[in-house]
């Protein structure tokens, strides 16, 4: 995706479904979700170690309508024995950085918290004087 297609998607009604089996694949997503409208876009990420779904589908529809009609009806029903939670996707906030320190030069402004800090500790020690 360019960076027009990823404002674009963020434009889209968006739902998660959360809960899922591990039993459910992309393609029974689309035929149950697809009763309420057009999908525009699904995101079902599978564990790589399993290779099984990760229990959460992300879901863009063409219609903000049709997102919420998906969630009004699919919102704890029973999907492969299991009940699943079918909630709004809010759109990601854009976050703006931090206030730029004026001490300090621009390239060490973002990089400064990855630094280590400094570790060193000071112990106090009295040896025993030599007899006479």
């Amino acid at each position: 995706m360019d960076a027009t297609q990823v404002e674009a998607a963020a434009e889209l009604p968006g739902i998660v479904v959360e809960r899922l089996t591990k039993n459910i694949n992309e393609d029974h997503i689309r035929e149950i979700f697809g009763q309420y409208g057009e999908i525009e876009d699904l995101d079902l990420p599978i564990s790589r170690q399993y290779g099984t779904n990760r229990g959460t589908a992300y879901i863009l529809y063409t219609h903000e309508a049709d997102a919420e009609s998906a969630i009004a009806h699919m919102h704890e029903a029973q999907l492969d024995g299991a009940v699943i939670n079918v909630s709004i996707v809010l759109p990601r906030r854009k976050l703006s950085p931090g206030p730029a320190r004026a001490d300090l030069p621009s390239k060490t402004r973002f990089t400064l918290r990855y630094l280590p800090t400094p570790f060193c500790v000071s112990i106090p020690v009295t040896l025993p004087r030599a007899p006479d």
